[in-house]
């Protein structure tokens, strides 16, 4: 039987659970996100999977919720014809790139033709709205963009102290101080591989990204020793250029795939019971 725990379900077969699905809410938005679907490979192929996502619809369906979305492997094309069978379609897709330890990096003047300088604690908001330009906007969600992660005050600094982290934000910006683009480089733990992130406004695609991404690389540590990190949409093909460029790599794809729960059917799963 499905059981109901927050926030999710999770399948139970003489008292061992066997699948789960959970949940998360989308910020500001009466929406969800689908964190996690698994079921044990002893399990697997009795329908459970897609028991487990429809008792998770159903539910979010009786809040109001207008519409769910998840994420699925480009690798698992079984995983993404499930999603289909349900109704969910493909909104975008994103790459995680990867350069890799122990490739040389010529640390180097970045080269872009506006000028770069460091981010300013009061600019939080306009990196935050320029995220929101750069991302497309169905892909929103799935990037959590809350101005909480584009803070550059002391208190956000001293956290990612204490969690053995540091980061810089460059922005690149034009006569009127309007901001173009930025990079954000994060130098992690000893144990996980660094990250960038690069944000460029639609006007300016194909001028900034060469001298982002490369500034970037310059503001962290020993870059040539650590790996580095990246997520980007797949339709920002001027940015992928320049991180394949710079020496990154597809390590893996995702697809974004959304569901409207607006004026959908609402049916009980077999065997499902909420407690």
């Amino acid at each position: 039987p499905i059981c109901e725990v927050a926030p999710g379900f999770v399948w139970v077969e003489d008292g061992r659970t066997v699948g789960n699905v959970s949940l998360r809410r989308v910020a500001g938005e009466p929406a969800y996100l689908i964190g996690n679907v698994a079921v044990h490979p002893d399990w697997q192929r009795r329908g459970i999977a897609t028991a487990l996502i429809e008792a998770a619809l159903e539910s979010v369906s009786r809040q109001g919720t207008r519409w769910v979305g998840l994420e699925v492997r480009t690798d698992n094309p079984n995983a993404r014809r499930l999603y289909e069978r349900l109704g969910f379609s493909e909104i975008g897709q994103t790459w995680t790139m990867t350069r890799p330890a122990g490739l040389d990096w010529q640390r180097r003047a970045a080269p872009v033709s506006v000028p770069l300088r460091r981010a300013r604690v009061r600019e939080a908001n306009i990196l935050l709205e320029l995220a929101r330009e750069s991302i497309p906007a169905p892909q929103h969600a799935f990037f959590e963009l809350r101005r909480e992660s584009y803070r550059l005050d002391l208190e956000r600094k001293l956290n990612h102290l204490l969690e053995g982290r540091r980061e810089v934000w460059w922005v690149a910006t034009e006569e009127q101080g309007k901001l173009l683009g930025a990079v954000r480089a994060r130098c992690e733990r000893r144990s996980l591989p660094h990250r960038l992130e690069v944000l460029v406004r639609s006007r300016c695609e194909g001028q900034l990204e060469t001298g982002l991404v490369a500034r970037g690389l310059d503001s962290l540590p020993r870059v040539s020793d650590r790996a580095v990190e990246v997520t980007v949409p797949v339709s920002l093909q001027a940015l992928v250029a320049s991180l394949r460029q710079a020496g990154f790599e597809t390590a893996y794809g995702l697809v974004q795939m959304r569901l409207d729960l607006r004026g959908r059917s609402r049916s009980v799963p077999v065997r499902a019971s909420e407690t």
